[in-house]
């Protein structure tokens, strides 16, 4: 590959114009299973603060990973610049993201969804990007 090289932190400052600094931003994970395990331990290594929702845990794992609890999706989605979803399907989350939650997320939030489509109202979603809400 060829590319510009970088031999200097100036040229290092301007490559990097525009990028999103993320040490000290705050992913909230929505179920914390195999995957967002790994997606926790990975982020808190690039320097997130790291906070998670999954009402089926039992209290206490937070200890054990080192990472935040919160006990409602609100309390996660208010806290939260990127949340990312790691939750099965069933019929009592289906379009757990629609315009009521994209409303209590932070402007500016991202949303990553790494699980089922349907966890996500599509138009919701849709009509949140076409303005900025969320990225």
């Amino acid at each position: 590959k060829e590319g510009k090289k970088i031999t200097g932190p100036e040229q290092l400052k301007d490559a990097a114009f525009g990028c999103a600094r993320i040490r000290g931003d705050t992913l909230g994970i929505v179920g914390l299973g195999r995957v967002g395990t790994a997606v926790a331990l990975r982020a808190k290594a690039f320097g997130f603060n790291v906070i998670f929702y999954d009402p089926y845990l039992p209290d206490g794992i937070e200890k054990s990973l080192g990472l935040d609890r919160v006990y409602t999706l609100q309390d996660l989605l208010f806290k939260s610049d990127c949340v990312s979803l790691h939750c099965t399907l069933n019929e009592h989350n289906n379009h757990l993201i629609n315009e009521y939650t994209i409303k209590q997320m932070r402007p500016g939030a991202f949303l990553v969804n790494t699980a089922r489509g349907g966890l996500v109202d599509e138009a919701a979603l849709a009509t949140a990007l076409k303005d900025n809400r969320i990225r």
